[in-house]
């Protein structure tokens, strides 16, 4: 029932709306916590087609990273949200907004799922679930993308210190991820051509 979902997902923003809100222009992450020397490469495997249906998104993207630097690096996995659709022309960025890790990552920074990889290690994960609690996330339009997959070198995540709504930080949250100014410097597979249906 679609009242059912709206209040799960609706628990879930609550658990998170004591902190602080997400603030100010799309920053990317300050260079002074960037791992120093490192390299990381990002693979994109799309194992199950991409699709939209009436519920959102479905299929399955395996993501393989690997540390290619002389050092341990940690990184913050950017979930779902480090998959990256763009216009083929060079056009706007999409990207699959999870409401809750939106106000996470503005709130709680230090409760981000972290990577530590050792030189020469590499980690996989697949990104197949697009939502959560009987609600499904919000997928990109139709059409012909090229699809990526993005990630920092940095193992913390910018600070954030303006008070606001969980409305305000939701729509703060996508208009960061969808700024190339967020992404610069970020590590990022080779784009592969998709079109969603």
């Amino acid at each position: 029932m679609p009242i059912r979902r709206g209040l799960v997902l609706l628990s879930w923003l609550v658990l998170f709306a004591a902190g602080e809100a997400w603030a100010g222009e799309p920053a990317a992450p300050d260079p002074d916590e960037t791992a120093a020397g490192s390299q990381i490469s990002v693979q994109l495997h799309i194992e199950q087609r991409l699709r939209r249906t009436p519920r959102g998104l479905k299929g399955r993207v395996r993501i393989q990273l690997t540390n290619d630097g002389p050092a341990a690096v940690q990184l913050v996995d950017p979930e779902i949200h480090g998959l990256i659709f763009q216009d083929p022309d060079g056009g706007e960025l999409r990207v699959v907004p999870h409401p809750c890790q939106c106000v996470r990552d503005a709130r709680q920074p230090d409760q981000a799922r972290r990577i530590e990889l050792a030189p020469g290690e590499s980690t996989d994960s697949t990104l197949e679930e697009f939502g959560c609690g009987g609600s499904s996330w919000k997928a990109p339009p139709r059409g012909r993308y090229l699809l990526s997959y993005r990630i920092h070198g940095s193992a913390t995540l910018p600070a954030e210190d303006a008070d606001g709504s969980v409305k305000e930080t939701l729509d703060r949250c996508v208009t960061r991820l969808q700024s190339e100014t967020y992404w610069e410097g970020a590590f990022a597979s080779e784009p592969v051509e998709i079109k969603l249906r």
